[in-house]
């Protein structure tokens, strides 16, 4: 009888360690899938880039303006 029971929990063990280590390369799967899908994109475009501070208030703004035939951009700061 006590055999038995050791065996059992021999079984229960190993199969313990076969789910955590089936959950481990599934977490391990989702995590490599998800960093791959980010793509960095070749060409930012926007028409104002503005840096805002831990509050939301725009602390930076930068924006294109055309004179002509020259352009330049335009920094702002409060």
């Amino acid at each position: 009888m006590q055999n038995e029971i050791t065996e059992l929990r021999n079984q229960v063990r190993t199969l313990k360690r076969i789910v955590y280590g089936f959950g481990c390369l599934l977490v391990a799967g989702i995590v490599v899938g998800a960093t791959t899908l980010q793509t960095v994109p070749d060409v930012i475009r926007a028409k104002v880039f503005q840096v805002v501070n831990d509050d939301g208030v725009v602390v930076a703004s930068f924006k294109a303006r055309n004179r002509g035939k020259r352009s330049g951009c335009v920094g702002y700061q409060q």
